[in-house]
């Protein structure tokens, strides 16, 4: 309630001051006040009467809530992968390379490490990994966890990875 008051006194001095009634300080020091608001009587005081500051008329319109948007997730699109996957590893000193499977027609094939297949490139060898490269991006395909003992070329006939080391 002060504060609307206050507001009020704020804004009819404002006015009052630009019509020009200001009060000196000398009536002010005579009429014994320290407030020099206080000598302006409250019938001067109209328009702050007439239109209060914080009146429903004088306010902005309420701004309209509108519900938020959220934008969709975007997923970075996954790298390609190939259409084949490692069943097995061969690596000696003088030469290395993987045995795959395709996916759609069950064929083996074997790169060598620079070889291409359906446009994949084998970089690297590790024994139970293989990395290959199509259009700058480099894709690991891993031996799955299990192996036959003893791995044999029948194993890799019926989809079963081997893994073969020489020293």
């Amino acid at each position: 309630m002060i504060t609307w008051r206050l507001c009020g006194i704020v804004i009819s001095i404002a006015f009052w001051w630009h019509q020009g009634a200001r009060a000196s300080a000398e009536e002010i020091k005579a009429q014994g006040l320290s407030n020099p608001l206080w000598a302006i009587p409250l019938t001067k005081l109209s328009a702050t009467r007439d239109r209060p500051l914080f009146s429903p008329t004088r306010r902005p319109p309420p701004l309209i809530a509108r519900p938020a948007t959220v934008a969709p997730m975007v997923t970075p699109p996954q790298p390609d992968r190939p259409q084949f996957s490692l069943v097995g590893t061969a690596i000696s000193a003088n030469d290395s390379f993987g045995l795959f499977l395709e996916n759609i027609n069950k064929q083996v094939f074997r790169l060598k490490i620079g070889d291409a297949h359906s446009g994949w490139t084998l970089r690297s060898l590790q024994q139970r990994s293989a990395s290959l490269e199509k259009s700058g991006s480099v894709v690991a395909v891993e031996l799955p966890a299990h192996t036959l003992p003893g791995g044999s070329l029948a194993a890799i006939a019926a989809g079963h990875p081997i893994a073969l080391v020489k020293d």
